[in-house]
């Protein structure tokens, strides 16, 4: 509907799209004729994998609508009873594993050579997250690229501070995955140990200075080379550290939601980790996709159906769904606010008024 009634900018976003990964890179990636030639055969391709995916989509939760069905019995929802103050709890979790995400974004383009206030970086965190609840992970990407671009940052720089922070969030999370799996094996697992080993040699290897220099050669980039030359693997390892920490706060937000339906159950906090990082570790596997149609949210239902009966699985992450929304919400108007300050203070200063 929106390409048809804008058909100039439809072809421009599905140009810019095709050949965001080219570009990420800078002009030395391919020449503009030879990106925007091969730009025609992902526009094809991707086509017909958005709906294969769709497809995949559809059986699954077709398959967990049918289970709930057969499954449906109205009296567990008798041991229902909602407790906000667990919702309250979560949401003061979140807001210091967010505050601490939003510093380690800071830290690593610190450490690639662009330096930003730490309330620039909370404004493009939170517009990058309202812009990824349009259709396709490309939206939060591209934005977050785009914005980081107005405030200074080469695109070539953000596009592999994204690229960090995914394969940091993919050795962390697996390595949190693995360790609860010890602690507490008692939850089925969406993804098999196996490929959390792979998973985490494969982000782990993508984290280290020399590995990125050494893919990342043929690109010639004299800005993407003097930002990898200030990286280092141990600041890399700081960036994993942190996020293991962050994601056992994202399973404490779990927990809290969770028990705001079925009561206050301490218990449940090494599953709430795992599920969380399992989670975590199957976004970063899918995270090349053109959109995913829901499936990110596989492992939650899988691994919440054999904790909880389905119907309420269905009350715990629709509710868990309204927070997250919620939250980010919460903080794109957080973002507005510094964004008309900030556009006051220069309307100001150009002015001449104090």
């Amino acid at each position: 509907m929106l390409a048809r009634l804008f058909p100039g900018a439809a072809m421009r976003l599905a140009h810019y799209r095709s050949i965001l990964m080219l570009r990420l890179f800078g002009e030395a990636g391919l020449p503009p004729s030879t990106a925007e030639a091969q730009a025609v055969a992902p526009q094809r391709w991707g086509r017909w994998l958005k709906i294969v995916i769709g497809l995949v989509a559809l059986l699954f939760y077709s398959w967990l609508f049918y289970l709930a069905i057969k499954t449906w019995d109205s009296k567990v929802f008798e041991n229902v009873h909602f407790e906000p103050i667990w919702i309250i709890l979560a949401s003061l979790i979140q807001i210091l594993g967010y505050a601490w995400a939003v510093y380690l974004r800071q830290c690593v383009l610190t450490w690639l050579g662009y330096p930003l206030p730490f309330s620039e970086h909370q404004k493009i965190y939170a517009y990058s997250d309202l812009a990824a609840k349009l259709p396709g992970i490309f939206w939060a990407y591209a934005s977050r690229i785009y914005l980081y671009h107005r405030s200074g940052v080469a695109r070539s720089v953000s596009g592999m501070a994204i690229g960090l922070e995914i394969m940091a969030m993919g050795v962390a999370s697996s390595i949190v995955a693995l360790v609860t799996l010890v602690i507490s094996p008692t939850v089925e697992t969406f993804v098999p140990v196996t490929v959390l080993f792979v998973a985490l040699a494969i982000c782990g290897a993508l984290t280290h200075p020399r590995v990125l220099r050494f893919i990342l050669r043929r690109f010639a980039n004299p800005m993407l080379a003097n930002a990898l030359d200030q990286l280092s693997w141990r600041s890399m390892l700081f960036t994993v550290a942190c996020y293991s920490g962050i994601i056992v706060m994202g399973g404490a937000c779990l927990l809290g939601v969770t028990s705001s339906v079925v009561g206050i159950r301490p218990d449940l906090f090494i599953q709430m980790v795992e599920i969380w990082a399992i989670t975590l570790v199957w976004g970063v596997i899918i995270s090349w996709l053109p959109v995913d149609f829901g499936l990110r949210q596989g492992p939650l239902l899988v691994m919440f159906s054999v904790l909880f009966p389905l119907p309420i699985v269905a009350v715990i992450l629709l509710l868990w769904r309204i927070w997250v929304n919620a939250i980010e919400l919460m903080w794109g108007i957080v973002a507005l606010i510094f964004t008309l300050r900030s556009s006051s203070r220069i309307e100001a200063n150009t002015d001449g008024t104090p």
